[in-house]
């Protein structure tokens, strides 16, 4: 081992061996293998990309063709529909002016209707609320002459049996009947009741019966026909 000039002592050196001078050697040819097994990838890579139109007219000759075709035909089908669409919007718009003709000849006949359906409608109001008054007014008049006929009944029966009365005592010469004044009496003396308004009998030149008072009823029975003879009591 040798000193320095500074007295500091430095390791000397030793060859390396062959040994590792052929790994070292092995470890760089490695690696150059390596970088170039990546670049000979990077260039295959390269080389499977999409082929451009060369390579396709060189493969197909006709793709250009068919899809110049292809285009050609879609243009003209959107072409065609826009063409109809075109056609259709013109007929619905002459369609849309033909029903606006007919909405301005007809709104103001459907006003007018308007109007005349609004005057049915009040008079219509007006006329039942007028037979509504009418009907209440005809249901009094029904009532009133229910009532006035239902008296007229009344009336009629007691004059046909103030008739039969008057006729039946004109014909017998006496009356029936008895006031109020005499059945009170009557009452209050404790007399029994009987034929009241009987008079004082005289005999007639043909002897018969008649009664007291018989001048006025005997004129009265000469007037109807009835001979004197004929009015007798038992």
């Amino acid at each position: 081992m040798a000193s320095s000039s500074g007295g500091t002592p430095k390791a000397v050196s030793r060859p390396r061996s062959s040994r590792a001078l052929s790994s070292q050697a092995a470890g760089f040819s490695g690696r150059s293998d390596s970088r170039a097994s990546a670049a000979s990838s990077t260039g295959s890579k390269k080389a499977t990309k999409k082929p451009g139109a060369d390579s396709i007219m060189n493969r197909d000759p006709n793709a250009v063709s068919r899809g110049i075709k292809n285009l050609d035909q879609l243009m003209a089908h959107l072409q065609e529909k826009n063409r109809l669409a075109k056609e259709q919007i013109a007929a619905d718009t002459e369609e849309i002016a033909r029903l606006d003709k007919e909405l301005a000849h007809v709104e103001p006949k459907l006003e007018a209707l308007e109007r005349g359906l609004t005057v049915k409608r009040a008079e219509k109001d007006a006329l039942l609320a007028d037979i509504k008054k009418q009907t209440e007014e005809f249901n009094q008049v029904l009532e009133q002459s229910s009532a006035l006929a239902k008296r007229a009944n009344r009336l009629n029966a007691k004059m046909y049996t103030k008739a039969a009365s008057d006729t039946l005592e004109a014909t017998r010469g006496f009356n029936m009947r008895a006031s109020v004044k005499e059945l009170q009496s009557r009452k209050g003396s404790g007399s029994q009741p009987g034929r009241t308004d009987r008079r004082e009998s005289v005999p007639s030149p043909g002897g018969a019966v008649t009664p007291g008072d018989g001048k006025a009823k005997q004129s009265l029975l000469a007037s109807r026909g009835v001979a004197p003879s004929l009015v007798s009591r038992s």
